[in-house]
């Protein structure tokens, strides 16, 4: 019989463990049949059993998953809010700006609203 080998520690301590379980929680194993972990964000299940499937799934649903927070559309027409720095405060602005848009507002809002000038 051959003696059992134990895992080598790594330099850094203990094991690392993916990124992806800050989006995924996994289910207790009474409620499902195999190891399985669901999305913090649209609820999907996947299969996590680490010995048959690797974290490369759920890397590849974080990236896609329509409800997390952190994946920017594609889409052309959606502005990204971005929040410099000034003077120490956060400030709103939006990535694209039209110069047109804006003027053709303020001279409704002038208007319209008999607003003064100045």
């Amino acid at each position: 019989m051959q003696p059992i080998k134990k895992r080598k520690s790594s330099a850094s301590g203990s094991r690392q463990t993916s990124a992806c379980w800050e989006h995924f929680i996994r289910l207790p194993d009474d409620l499902v049949d195999a190891p399985t972990a669901a999305c913090k964000h649209c609820h999907k299940k996947y299969l996590c059993d680490p010995r048959t499937h690797d974290t490369t799934n759920l890397n590849h649903h974080i990236l896609k998953c329509s409800k997390n927070p952190l994946v920017v559309s594609t889409d052309s027409t959606q502005t990204i809010l971005t929040y410099p720095s000034v003077d120490g405060k956060l400030v709103q602005v939006s990535s694209r700006f039209d110069k047109k848009a804006c003027r053709s507002a303020l001279s409704v809002f002038v208007v319209l609203d008999e607003q003064p000038f100045s």
